[in-house]
């Protein structure tokens, strides 16, 4: 930063302390010693990096991980930095706060972004720390860190020091300045409008791929009180980006453009057949939320043009862009404009039966099945759809969910579903549920809750997600037509799914079900709430806390139940980077395993690679252009292995190929991974990170629903 700005922006850190009566400040950057202070270097401890990453992956706060950060050793005070982060308690956010004036960058940048992770669960004081932190920071790298852990946890008080970091010298500060303001929209903080027209300043010109993708997404995250009377200029400078010669500006310009309602219809329909099949998705899904006829026109167009396609000589990606434009056309399904094209394609594409059709022909005559269905207000289609290549347990879950999506005959709806019911596999119980729930019928609330006595933890917690939405309805006064429940019949059916979800160690459902004990009149079952408040998981145990707090009851002495599982965390160097092998039926692809960023994640993956977990197993979930998603050995994403693994809070980013943990909520993975398709700054710190795509990324993108996994094997 050049010495004007660095000059201003002090002046501005120091006009928000004082406004606020934080602390009072001189001439120079530092705070009081009882606010930023170094640790004082203290004998060694005779204390390991692998002690300290073992005990945060134990949940359990230790002397040591104090000690450690007095040491002389810098890299045994980033390791304590690092526990700290992954322990993600608030309660020692304290310790972290005197991470920012290690004499050590990378424990300087570490303990910054520790506190950013707590987000939420921030301590209020945590945005002052950060800001103080910047003022008095030479680093580059670390000014960028400390930028976008702002953004993660600050209010607008940041919006200044924010504001000034746009004009920043390293163009990695100008990045994180943008990434800061996107997560500031995310959470609904809209900047001043003098920061929007910094924004804005920005992206003239040539600014960068990267500073170009940041800034866009920043843009396209303003909240609708942010910059009145600047809308328009907004949005012209989102239908520049959408012209980008960068694809993934491109990307996001379109799903900004979609956000606001913003754009012409004619560009939206050239961004549909961009040559890049994520922007085409992109621009799709903007087309979708516009309700004007000339956009159903458009839809018309291109249905007429899936008609015309050669699918046996066609790609996995052009099947996840006719997906894409089902989903973009639905809510017009009834209307003739887009009715007959999805009829006629829906034909066309029929017109060649099995062994002659390919597959992905059966998949995209499924798909269109399903919009002709919706069009005509019941599943006639869905059910024979495929031209053989489709399951029958994948068409009668899109049977369902066209039983959800069409209005009305709801006694019609309710008996249709229990007939798919009787003796259906779990994925079809499942997906009856979830219709269900859209559904205002006796016999729909009586498969409710015979859902929530299932004896299957996915359909529990299908069961436990629909109630959860009923309730939140009933509560915002939306229940007309909606039956309410009894309590004297929900009452013994959450008991029996309390059973359940605890034998089966369902993190997932345990969490739906205090969220929806939270939401009904259920008070009996309040016991229950005091044995999940010592639960072991941080996630459960948290919200049962918050229950017992806000039903004025007191919160159960003594420590947490221990981590059932805790692993002794190996150490990998920067060099020691794994690669799997992952055949599937579309090909194979390259894992490289970031083992010196997620150790134990990496390490029991590799267990399950080794043991042959993933052999046959399905990606059973494939949202196109966003990710792809597999290693559920159930095949619904409710599955895991016998172990629950622990986030890895770390500091890679999501971008093209990067390969993610799933979760159900914080500690909650296991063998379920992802891939993103591009960047993804939205999962950034959410999710951990553990590998990269770095070979195939073609045969990623040509993966569809239900695909398998042949072998995962080390190169």
């Amino acid at each position: 930063m050049n010495r004007a700005l660095r000059s201003r922006f002090l002046g501005l850190a120091c006009a928000l302390t004082l406004a606020r009566g934080l602390l009072a400040c001189g001439s120079g950057a530092s705070a009081p010693a009882s606010e930023l202070q170094s640790p004082v270097a203290a004998p060694e401890p005779t204390t390991t990096t692998s002690e300290l990453l073992s005990d945060s992956d134990a949940r359990h706060f230790t002397e040591r991980m104090a000690r450690a950060r007095r040491s002389t050793s810098s890299e045994l005070r980033l390791a304590a930095y690092l526990a700290l982060t992954r322990l993600h308690d608030p309660d020692e956010a304290l310790l972290l706060r005197d991470g920012l004036r290690d004499s050590s960058p990378t424990a300087r940048a570490q303990a910054a972004f520790g506190l950013g992770a707590l987000r939420d669960d921030a301590p209020e004081e945590a945005e002052r720390w950060l800001l103080l932190a910047l003022s008095a920071e030479d680093v580059s790298s670390v000014r960028a860190t400390i930028t976008e852990s702002l953004g993660q946890i600050a209010s607008r008080v940041s919006d200044p020091g924010l504001r000034v970091q746009l004009d920043a010298d390293a163009p990695e500060e100008r990045v994180s300045a943008c990434r800061a303001l996107a997560d500031l929209g995310r959470r609904g903080v809209a900047p001043s409008g003098a920061t929007v027209e910094k924004l804005l300043l920005t992206l003239e010109g040539d600014p960068g791929p990267d500073l170009a993708l940041s800034c866009t997404d920043a843009l396209g995250r303003l909240p609708s009180t942010a910059a009145a009377g600047m809308s328009d200029r907004v949005n012209a400078r989102l239908i520049a980006g959408a012209q980008s010669s960068s694809a993934e500006v491109r990307r996001a310009a379109f799903r900004a453009l979609g956000r606001r309602a913003a754009g012409s219809i004619a560009l939206l329909r050239r961004g549909a057949d961009d040559h890049d099949w994520q922007v085409s998705i992109a621009a799709l899904g903007a087309l979708g939320r516009r309700r004007q006829a000339s956009a159903r026109a458009v839809c018309g167009e291109l249905l007429r043009e899936v008609a015309e396609t050669d699918w046996e000589s066609a790609a996995g990606p052009r099947v996840n862009r006719v997906r894409a434009l089902v989903s973009a056309c639905a809510p017009w399904a009834r209307e003739e404009p887009v009715y007959r094209p999805a009829l006629d394609a829906y034909r066309a594409v029929g017109g060649v039966q099995r062994p002659a059709a390919g597959e992905l022909r059966g998949r995209v005559h499924c798909a269109l099945a399903g919009l002709v269905d919706r069009g005509r207000g019941w599943p006639n289609e869905s059910p024979r759809c495929g031209l053989g290549w489709v399951t029958e347990e994948a068409r009668s879950r899109q049977a369902a969910a066209v039983i959800a999506a069409v209005p009305g005959a709801d006694a019609e709806r309710g008996a249709y579903l229990q007939r798919m019911s009787r003796g259906a596999t779990t994925r079809v119980r499942e997906a009856v549920v979830r219709a269900a729930g859209r559904v205002h019928a006796a016999s729909a609330t009586r498969l409710l809750l015979a859902g929530l006595g299932d004896s299957d933890r996915g359909v529990v917690d299908a069961s436990l997600e629909v109630l959860l939405t009923r309730a939140q309805a009933w509560a915002r006064g939306q229940q007309e037509g909606l039956p309410r429940i009894e309590v004297a019949a929900l009452l013994p059916a959450m008991r029996r799914a309390l059973v359940t979800l605890e034998r089966t160690a369902d993190l997932e459902g345990l969490g739906l079900y205090i969220d929806a004990l939270g939401s009904l009149p259920l008070s009996e079952l309040d016991p229950s709430l005091e044995r999940l408040a010592r639960h072991w998981n941080v996630a459960v145990r948290a919200k049962a806390r918050a229950l017992l707090r806000s039903l004025g009851q007191a919160l159960p002495d003594g420590a947490p139940a221990p981590i059932p599982d805790p692993q002794q965390v190996p150490i990998s160097t920067a060099g020691d980077l794994p690669r799997v092998r992952v055949r599937t039926n579309r090909g194979e692809f390259v894992l490289e395993l970031r083992a010196d960023a997620a150790p134990e994640t990496a390490s029991r993956f590799l267990e399950l690679v080794d043991a042959g977990f993933y052999a046959g197993l399905t990606f059973h979930r494939v949202v196109p252009g966003f990710v792809v998603q597999g290693g559920d050995p159930r095949g619904d994403g409710y599955g895991g292995p016998e172990f629950t693994q622990r986030c890895e809070d770390n500091a890679l980013r999501y971008e093209r190929g990067s390969v993610g943990m799933a979760l159900a909520g914080r500690d909650t993975g296991g063998s379920q991974f992802f891939v993103t398709y591009g960047e993804e700054p939205s999962l950034d710190g959410r999710y951990t990170i553990f590998a990269q795509v770095v070979e195939g990324m073609e045969v990623v993108d040509a993966l569809q629903v239900d695909d398998r996994m042949l072998e995962l094997r080390r190169e």
